[in-house]
């Protein structure tokens, strides 16, 4: 599991340069796509067209998973943890 110095450094340098960060996930999710290409191509003998058509249909929707990583980056919690305390507060008054 990750410390929490080393997860508060990955949330800083996603706001600081966030272009690097979508660059570091489509190289990612290019990756894994890749492996399962290869793998279809070597277990199933499809051509390379096909097994990358197919990989990325098993991977699914890229665009999903990007944005599911720029919010959980992006502190998108924290708008709501600051709705939060503010109802509580009332609540409390």
């Amino acid at each position: 599991m990750r410390s929490w110095k080393a997860l508060l450094r990955s949330y800083w340098h996603g706001l600081r340069k966030p272009a690097e960060l979508d660059a570091d996930m489509a190289d990612e999710m290019r990756f894994h796509i890749e492996m399962e290409a290869k793998r279809l191509m070597k277990t199933r003998g499809l051509s390379p067209d096909e097994a990358h058509r197919q990989a990325s249909i098993a991977f699914g929707g890229v665009e999903k998973y990007r944005g599911a990583a720029r919010d959980a980056l992006r502190f998108t919690w924290a708008r709501g943890l600051s709705t939060d305390m503010k109802l509580g507060v009332r609540m409390l008054m």
